[in-house]
């Protein structure tokens, strides 16, 4: 006879456990309980509660030249550097040029130009609109990686540790390792972005209309990247080899 206890926990064969979800992936801030990694966790948090840069600071930037070439209307880059070539191209001449600095730009009318002095100050003022995000970028960038090195160093220090929590800090550790990463790459395809429209406004400027380059930041990978493909192979034809001369019959036994 099996007798079962009331209240007795079933255990069935195969079913464990369910791993802990994690605090930092879901975005909150993790408490540790030690002064040494509690310090990290909070810049983790930090970073993960920044807001996008892109979308305020890419109005900010054109700002000036909607102001000057669609007032009171919205449009997007490549109608604006399509509206500034448009601008230079019938005066029949070569245009400005624009010259940028690490923290300036000033626009430099090139020989026979017309004097287009509400173009040139709008576009000087956009240009240093997107340096002054640029360097924004640049400096939370740098603030991140020191972040990801110090990360690197506590997840050394919680492998050492005996304490009873340490195997929890360390996968804790390791997703703010992977969301500091991906705000890096966020961050830099921003920047990456903000240097294309510098150099697409130059050439616009010039009374280039050749299409210009994409200006949205996209994902700093693609979601499907392309296979590699396989190794070329060698279709040359090549001389082909005579064949050998057939051997003789060999003779039969008894002849």
């Amino acid at each position: 006879m099996m007798i079962v206890l009331a209240g007795a926990p079933l255990l069935v064969a195969g079913c464990e456990r369910p791993p802990a979800k994690s605090v930092v992936a879901s975005g909150q801030l993790y408490e540790s309980g030690s002064a040494r990694f509690d310090l990290i966790f909070q810049r983790i948090h930090a970073v993960q509660s920044q807001s996008a840069p892109a979308a305020e600071e890419r109005r900010a930037s054109r700002k000036p030249l909607l102001s000057l070439l669609a007032p009171g209307g919205a449009a997007d880059d490549r109608t604006i550097f399509a509206a500034v070539a448009r601008r230079i191209v019938p005066s029949g001449a070569a245009g400005f040029r624009l010259d940028v600095t690490a923290d300036n730009a000033k626009c430099v009318a090139l020989p026979g130009t017309k004097n287009d002095n509400a173009l040139a100050r709008a576009s000087e003022e956009s240009a240093r609109l997107e340096l002054a995000a640029r360097k924004r970028l640049r400096a939370r960038i740098k603030d991140i990686e020191d972040l990801e090195r110090e990360i690197d160093h506590a997840v050394l220090d919680a492998k050492r540790s005996p304490a009873e929590k340490a195997p929890e800090i360390r996968r804790e550790l390791a997703q703010g390792a992977a969301s500091a990463k991906r705000h890096a790459a966020g961050l830099k395809s921003a920047e990456s972005a903000g240097d294309d429209y510098l150099e697409n406004l130059a050439n616009a400027l010039t009374g280039n209309r050749a299409k210009p380059k994409p200006t949205n930041p996209g994902p700093a990978t693609p979601a499907n990247p392309t296979p590699t493909p396989p190794p070329a192979t060698d279709t040359t034809s090549k001389p082909v080899e005579p064949l050998p001369p057939p051997r003789p019959p060999m003779p039969h036994a008894g002849l």
